[in-house]
């Protein structure tokens, strides 16, 4: 048996899951199922600031933050059919389909690190296939915070 790394980790166990359910459903019945062969995984927190100069600010700016965005990204390698391991080619044709019927293409996502959980209700805003001729086909996603007022995003500690 191998010895542990003691707290630190490498990018293959963090996860990151997907359930096609709409914002207005309670994410505790959620059904997550991976959302393929995942090679890498993003996290954005972004602040929107203003401006707050006036005449005490001893001649430097400062910021405020009225409020904060944040996003996932995600890359893998695609695989001919969906599996136990790969839902990407299901993501793919539920971002597609949502967008032609005009609807919006919300997912709830688990993003699971050693530490932390989070989940929140996300809006697929990319999805994207490659498909060179020498060498493997790829996908990549992302997410972006979709309104969800019953079921704000949360962060908590893993188990």
């Amino acid at each position: 048996m191998g010895c542990t790394t003691g707290s630190k980790y490498i990018g293959r166990v963090a996860t990151l899951e997907i359930a096609f359910q709409c914002a207005d459903a309670d994410p505790a019945g959620a059904t997550f199922l991976p959302i393929g062969a995942v090679t890498t995984k993003g996290f954005e927190l972004s602040a929107n600031e203003t401006s707050v100069y006036a005449d005490d600010s001893g001649g430097f700016d400062e910021n405020l933050i009225v409020n904060s965005s944040f996003s996932l990204s995600c890359e893998g390698i695609s695989r001919s059919a969906d599996g136990v391991d790969s839902n990407q080619t299901q993501l793919m044709k539920y971002y597609f389909n949502s967008l032609v019927s005009g609807t919006q293409p919300v997912v709830l996502v688990r993003y699971t690190w050693p530490d932390v959980t989070l989940v929140a209700y996300m809006n697929v805003n990319a999805f994207n296939r490659s498909d060179p001729v020498e060498d493997k086909s790829t996908f990549t996603s992302g997410f972006s915070k979709a309104p969800s007022p019953a079921y704000p995003p949360t962060l908590t500690d893993s188990v």
